[in-house]
């Protein structure tokens, strides 16, 4: 059955339980399955083709070579799906500024799309544009995005 198709209370008692039994804390796995949405979500975009796993994301969802439980999602988009050759510093720039605009301003959207298409609801996403009171710089490197998604045995996450 969906997991989505469960009530929250027996969503709580299935969180509870395969805490138990993996001797994990409840927390943990309901993180771990938004994170699971989220890349099943993310791998159903337009630049799929072309996302890259990076750090601990690519160690234990990729590779299955580490276990734990990802508190983020890192990932690259090969250059080449902007353009085939970098070959200065202000070509990289312009890639920086590329793929932001394309991470802001359209990537946001479609993962958007994908999780709704899935059933999700409830969550929040969307890119971080500023950073304690200033705006990120257009070519920073990486581009954030936050996903908060609606706990069932506590607050929202994000």
């Amino acid at each position: 059955m969906n997991w989505l198709s469960h009530s929250i209370e027996d969503r709580r008692i299935i969180l509870r339980q395969t805490a138990e039994t993996e001797g994990l804390p409840e927390y943990a796995i309901e993180k771990d399955w938004w994170v699971t949405m989220m890349l099943k979500a993310i791998f159903q975009t337009e630049c799929a083709a072309s996302l890259l796993f990076k750090g601990g994301t690519s160690l234990s969802k990729g590779w299955k070579l580490i276990q734990r439980f990802s508190e983020d999602i890192d990932l690259s988009i090969d250059h080449q799906y902007f353009r085939e050759t970098v070959e200065n510093n202000n070509q990289l720039k312009m890639l920086r500024k590329q793929c932001r605009r394309y991470v802001v301003d359209m990537l946001v959207g479609d993962i958007d799309c994908r999780m709704e298409a899935m059933g999700l609801s409830g969550y929040r996403i969307y890119p971080v544009v500023e950073q304690g009171g200033n705006k990120v710089s257009t070519d920073s490197d990486p581009t954030e995005i936050i996903i908060g998604y609606p706990s069932v045995i506590g607050a929202a996450s994000d």
